[in-house]
């Protein structure tokens, strides 16, 4: 990877030989401690013995022994050596897997600590891997992104990424906005042995308008990337008594919110965090959308509407034994230029009647969005199917690229409206030098985005979010 690094925080990496514990704090069948820097071989040395030193050992190979305080056994342990410039880091490494029990771990660190290495800050061995050219910045997030997934459309996301089809795309956007950069340098060096007439400026914007399009079409898959990151924002509506709370429950598998056959019990918004398959939804129930004069339930109801306002999936909730009314035209109103469910409730009652649901369908109007459940039951799997496949994102392709997080849009956002500034200014009648400045500049923000150009206060930004021990 041709990487622009920061030559700083090399020196930084070559002096200093970090460690930190890799798997999670608690008791578990082992756990893992990292070593890494020029002096790591040395410093685990320093504790270990078996029946050759770690320095002496291949690189990819493993060396049994055990993990001593002086004379003192600590743990029989495991260490992995991986030799420079072939590691994660690309540094000299050691991992040394001893028994997960969370006493022995920690006096293991504190042992290296002891003896010459220093403790490591979040997401430093990952940033060591960026800074020494193991990874780009895109790839260095990835190892974030699938740390962290929770649903097999994060990790698609996630393996999207570590593919290299964000990185391929910008690269070659950037590359066809330096070719153009080229020619406008051969002008700016011999401005009157160059033709660049209005023929030249019209083929130009067109160039132009076709990067920014791809820009653009990349920028939009944000929206996607973060749906499936930070989970659907999904508010249950409805008057009072239609059933919301007990959908709620049946969604999420247990008691949450309270039901009763009082109506107006829910008075707050009750907020959870589940996984239908590939897709995670922000789950809100909301209080009954009702006139009251109850000062607390009016609070609930305003609550209620101004979460509509904010949601990006809405399952408006009815009672299909009883026919609508005001109150439930009054939600319907809302509804409209909203995605929305439409789940008629109580479906097991036996006194049912087709003129209801009929006045139902008409009010609601033609639209496949109309699900019957019975939540009191828990026979909710129509709904279940119906919002994993509103949601379904096998059919999108992101083998063309993906945005993943903010920092990403950010940087892209800003090289696209250099570039749009671009075209605007080649379309006035702006001087090509200033054209030039302003591609230049798309450019610097793409070279952002990858890593290829980046400043210590963005490499900070991103690995800060890792956890210690990666």
């Amino acid at each position: 990877m041709n990487n622009t690094t920061n030559q700083l925080s090399i020196v930084k990496c070559q002096m200093s030989t970090v460690c930190a514990i890799s798997t999670p704090k608690g008791v578990g069948g082992i756990s893992v401690i990292r070593v890494s820097g020029k002096e790591a071989f040395l410093v685990c040395d320093r504790i270990f013995k078996g029946n050759k030193k770690i320095a002496e050992t291949a690189g990819y190979t493993c060396v049994y022994g055990a993990i001593f305080d002086d004379e003192m056994l600590v743990d029989d342990c495991i260490a992995t050596v991986f030799r420079s410039p072939k590691s994660y880091t690309g540094e000299d490494t050691v991992e040394i897997s001893c028994h997960g029990s969370i006493a022995v771990t920690q006096k293991i660190l504190r042992l290296l600590l002891k003896k010459g290495a220093i403790l490591a800050k979040a997401g430093e061995f990952t940033r060591r891997a960026f800074e020494n050219g193991k990874l780009s910045l895109l790839e260095a997030e990835t190892v974030a992104e699938i740390i962290s997934a929770e649903n097999e459309n994060e990790l698609r996301i996630a393996n999207s990424l570590r593919s290299g089809a964000t990185y391929s795309k910008i690269i070659t956007l950037k590359d066809k906005i330096l070719d153009i950069c080229a020619e406008l340098a051969v002008w700016a060096d011999y401005p009157d042995d160059n033709d660049f007439g209005n023929d030249y400026s019209e083929n130009l914007v067109s160039v132009i308008e076709k990067i920014a399009n791809e820009l653009d079409n990349l920028l939009k898959t944000y929206d996607y990337g973060r749906q499936v990151k930070n989970g659907i924002k999904t508010v249950i509506i409805g008057k009072p008594n239609v059933g919301k709370s007990s959908l709620m429950n049946a969604l999420i598998g247990y008691e949450r919110s309270i039901v009763t056959e009082i109506a107006g019990t829910t008075r707050d918004i009750v907020e959870e965090k589940i996984n239908l398959g590939p897709v995670t939804l922000n789950l809100s129930d909301t209080a009954g959308i009702r006139q009251t004069y109850d000062k607390i339930e009016k609070i609930g109801v305003e609550l209620s509407r101004n979460a509509i306002d904010h949601a990006e999936l809405i399952l408006a909730v009815f009672d299909i034994s009883k026919f609508l009314t005001d109150e439930d035209f009054v939600i319907l109103d809302s509804l409209k230029n909203k995605k929305v469910i439409y789940v008629l409730n109580k479906s097991d009652l036996k006194n049912i009647s087709k003129e209801v649901i009929k006045q139902v369908k008409k009010q609601i109007g033609e639209t496949s969005d109309i699900i019957n459940i019975s939540a009191k039951n828990g026979e909710i799997s129509a709904l279940c199917e119906k919002i994993t496949k509103m949601f379904e994102t096998s059919k999108i392709s992101i083998e063309g690229g993906i945005i993943a997080n903010e920092r990403q849009k950010e940087a892209l956002s800003r090289a696209l409206c250099s570039l749009i500034e671009a075209k605007s200014s080649l379309q006035n009648g702006f001087t090509l030098d200033i054209v030039s400045v302003l591609l230049d500049e798309s450019c610097d923000f793409l070279l952002e985005l990858i890593g290829e150009k980046i400043t210590d206060e963005v490499a900070d930004r991103v690995f800060q979010k890792f956890c210690v021990g990666k």
